[in-house]
């Protein structure tokens, strides 16, 4: 089945209605993305997969701009601030799929990887997905990149570090296994920088 083909579901029933419909909706970029990325399980050598690799960071970079573009102008509408906006929104439409990917490989026994998954999109996004549009703007003007204003983010980094090490004690006291209670330790760390993000933003 190509990722094309519509959906087999039945269509009279509502999840067949919602899934066809939706597809139909996002077949202009469903069509885009199956004729520009490289269909890697086929032969064609390690050109493929760095093709699809850069067309891949490319289609991610777009989407990321449209997406920030339209959470900033949501945002400007109901009059919320971009902190708020990243951490709610924004946050959570770009970590679902690395979420739902996590849970599927988690409950194949493969906990290092459902790890691995969400430390290594985080270090994607701040290494490459900010540092590299940093890193060209500055080599290309010759300056030091200085539009972007604080609105107590660096206290947010500070405060996010500061748990990251908390919860990088715990596991090593707890002979460097992931408890269930630690998972209520980051619902509960969530909800109090969201409240902190709201009430100052």
């Amino acid at each position: 089945m190509s990722l094309l083909d519509p959906p087999d579901v039945e269509f009279g029933s509502p999840r067949g209605m919602v899934t066809t419909t939706w597809h139909y909706l996002i077949y202009p970029l469903k069509f885009l993305l199956h004729h520009s990325l490289p269909d890697v399980m086929l032969k064609g050598g390690r050109e493929k997969y760095v093709r699809c690799l850069l067309v891949a960071v490319l289609w991610l970079a777009l989407l990321s701009f449209i997406m920030i573009k339209c959470c900033d102008g949501l945002g400007d509408w109901i009059g919320t601030s971009p902190i708020v906006m990243g951490l709610t929104l924004s946050a959570i439409g770009t970590s679902f799929p690395n979420l739902w990917s996590s849970m599927l490989v988690a409950r194949q026994g493969l906990g290092n990887m459902a790890v691995s998954n969400a430390f290594g999109s985080n270090t994607f996004n701040i290494c490459i997905a900010l540092g590299l549009p940093w890193f060209t703007l500055t080599l290309i003007s010759g300056e030091a990149y200085q539009k972007m204003r604080d609105d107590g983010i660096v206290f947010m980094v500070a405060l996010l570090m500061v748990i990251l090490v908390l919860f990088y004690l715990a596991i090593m006291l707890n002979n460097w296994r992931i408890k269930y209670w630690m998972s209520y330790y980051f619902v509960i760390v969530y909800i109090g920088v969201m409240i902190y993000a709201i009430l100052h933003g």
